[in-house]
């Protein structure tokens, strides 16, 4: 198989196979997502980056520039496609006819898989390079990506993310993990397209997202139901601890003193995702198709604390697409937390998790909020150890921190 490729260096360097379309409509997509994920306000160009990022990019006008550009072989992109086409009845197998292709409708039950008969007449790629690794989306007669490939995370362990996905798409919450093909790690591709992130405006804002939060919560809720298994908060303890030095206000660290030895009493850990941003969270039509990325998974993770971080996360990248400050993320969040519809919602997932993980109500409701105050200090506590996330301070997040912790 020998087919003919555009090579665009700038703004991520790609390859784009012009034998179908929608390599380069895909590639027009993820650099729109990109810029609206990516805290567009806190960059160079900020106040043009941030216009973008909150309309987008027209993937059609990207294409018809990626057309435009020389077209080279990539003997290398078509191998990948070759070897493919030669494991094709090993990946139908692997997917089983059904499961994370196609998310789960929103009743737990797997939708049928996107790989089946025999291998496409045609087949088209669009590799990617995105963070020092290589990314394979492979089409056919599809806008979304029938296949994706990547080489190994050598910063993750592998095993935990493959560990995490095969429980995440049995519950068709994840695409399936499909073996190696030419050295790389295959998966379905999910037929849905990353939520799009909306800057924060008048009161009640975040009530656009509430039909696909909505639709995230419950699936949230069977994974933290059936990934359950017997244990303490022991990670999330260890974690927490680096913010006690850091909270100034002697109340605050007496509340999340407290609320930390409350959080002893939680029986039952599970399966979580650990990085549930928008970009991460793919949706059709407002709901749920499926969650990727599970690099950073924890296998003895907090039920509910996903629930949470998809709020705030989005919170906080919706800053991002007017003008990214720590002072307008802390306003923004102190306004939010008990008024916005979004934070509400996450709360409530938030607490059906911890039901769906311990079987008690009762216990739900000791640890609601003990463990909301957790999950900020656990925040804070990642970001004075440095793994917090680059647009977060420690000031910002300690104030946060303490703002929960007022109630």
């Amino acid at each position: 198989m020998s087919g003919r490729y555009a090579r665009v260096r700038r703004p991520r360097r790609a390859l784009v196979s012009t034998d179908l379309p929608w390599p380069a409509l895909f590639l027009g997509e993820q650099l729109s997502h990109a810029l609206n994920h990516g805290l567009p306000a806190h960059r160079r160009s900020g106040p043009l980056a941030a216009a973008v990022g909150r309309r987008g990019l027209p993937a059609p006008a990207v294409a018809s520039l990626v057309a435009r550009l020389p077209h080279r072989p990539a003997p290398a992109t078509d191998a990948v496609l070759d070897a493919v086409r030669e494991a094709w009845p090993t990946l139908v197998a692997a997917a089983g006819g059904a499961g994370g292709g196609g998310g789960d409708g929103g009743d737990g039950e797997p939708r049928p898989g996107r790989l089946a008969g025999d291998a496409p007449a045609r087949l088209a790629a669009l590799e990617v390079d995105r963070s020092g690794r290589r990314f394979v989306f492979v089409f056919t007669d599809d806008p979304h990506p029938l296949l994706v490939l990547k080489s190994p995370d050598a910063t993750a362990d592998g095993a935990v993310e493959a560990e995490a996905l095969t429980r995440a798409a049995a519950l068709g919450l994840a695409p399936r993990c499909l073996g190696r093909i030419a050295g790389l790690e295959a998966q379905e591709g999910l037929a849905g397209r990353p939520l799009w992130v909306r800057p924060p405006g008048r009161p009640g804002w975040s009530g656009a997202y509430a039909d696909a939060y909505a639709s995230l919560g419950s699936g949230l809720e069977r994974l933290a139901s059936a990934t359950a298994v017997p244990g303490g908060p022991d990670r999330l303890l260890a974690d927490a601890q680096p913010a006690l030095p850091l909270v100034r206000s002697p109340r605050t660290r007496l509340l999340v003193e407290a609320a930390l030895r409350d959080v002893r009493r939680l029986t039952h850990r599970s399966l979580q995702h650990h990085d549930l941003s928008a970009q991460n969270w793919l949706v059709r039509d407002d709901a749920l198709v499926g969650l990727v990325d599970w690099d950073t998974a924890m296998l003895d993770g907090v039920p509910g604390h996903d629930a949470l971080h998809a709020a705030v996360s989005l919170l906080e990248h919706g800053v991002g697409l007017r003008s990214r400050s720590p002072e307008r993320v802390l306003s923004t969040f102190t306004r939010a937390w008990h008024e916005e519809p979004l934070l509400a919602q996450a709360r409530r997932a938030h607490r059906a998790c911890l039901v769906a993980a311990t079987g008690s109500e009762a216990l739900a409701d000791r640890l609601a909020e003990p463990l909301q105050l957790a999950f900020f200090a656990r925040r804070l506590g990642w970001v004075a150890v440095g793994d917090g996330h680059a647009a977060l301070d420690v000031d910002t997040a300690e104030r946060m921190l303490d703002h929960v912790a007022r109630g």
